[in-house]
């Protein structure tokens, strides 16, 4: 769990430290994509059988993990837009254990074929979402692929852009179609699903998954109380305003010979 960091941040004490600090205090800054106590696997369980969110079976050329998101299979009418994000964020947990995609990092393909407005954050949340990803996620984001954007969302999306950092905006790319990625070098369409043109099916691929969730539900369990801070301790503005800090107040930074 720790060498996560480490590795994100190419073994910069500093930065790793400071990516450490966010990822736990990010509880408090962001709560509408974290639940509200401990993992529910039940729950989790629940929206991932919808094919909502889950990675592909076989990693990419590149040995990186990649998650396939597929917007239109969250049922409004029983789960939140916010229900999704917070199994996405369990998802990069469970695969963020694995050394090889810690090392390697992780590419996220967002299909938004037939969504409706129901579907879509308010820009907010969309603007702390961007931030989250930013500034807390451990992870190597490879690459981003949005795939059948619907018109009214492309507004969003150039507010969105704006926030990210150069290097973010280099990896994120549109397609008006599943052709237009399969054309794509960085995805091999052999990859995906049976269902878009692949070789294993989407069952499968979820049933692999989720015998990784089984067999590292215990430690995922730990690391999530591990992650019960005692509030009172932290200081306010590391709550609302931690984003370009040292690593002061309730954390300290480490220091090595």
């Amino acid at each position: 769990h720790l060498l996560q960091f480490l590795r994100a941040k190419k073994y910069n004490m500093n930065d790793a430290m400071q990516t450490f600090e966010r990822f736990y205090l990010a509880r408090k800054r962001y709560p509408q994509f974290f639940p509200a106590d401990s993992p529910n696997f039940k729950r989790a369980m629940e929206i991932f059988q919808t094919g909502y969110c889950y990675p592909l079976s076989e990693r990419d050329d590149d040995g990186c993990r990649v998650i396939i998101i597929q917007t239109k299979r969250l049922d409004i009418e029983n789960f939140s837009v916010f229900d999704g994000m917070r199994l996405s964020m369990f998802v990069l947990g469970v695969i963020m254990e694995e050394e090889e995609t810690q090392i390697s990092g992780i590419k996220m393909i967002y299909d938004h074929q037939d969504i409706s407005s129901r579907h879509l954050m308010l820009p907010k949340d969309m603007m702390d979402f961007v931030d989250l990803v930013k500034t807390v996620s451990a992870g190597r984001q490879k690459g981003s692929y949005i795939v059948n954007l619907p018109s009214i969302a492309h507004f969003l999306l150039e507010l969105v852009r704006n926030a990210l950092t150069d290097k973010l905006k280099s990896r994120l790319f549109l397609f008006h179609n599943w052709d237009e990625l399969k054309q794509c070098k960085d995805i091999n369409p052999k990859l995906l699903p049976l269902e878009l043109g692949g070789i294993k099916s989407e069952a499968d691929m979820m049933k692999d998954f989720e015998g990784i969730v089984h067999e590292r539900w215990d430690i995922l369990e730990k690391t999530a109380y591990a992650a019960n801070l005692d509030w009172t301790k932290v200081p306010t503005d590391k709550i609302k305003t931690n984003q370009h800090g040292e690593v002061i107040g309730s954390f300290r930074k480490l220091e090595i010979d």
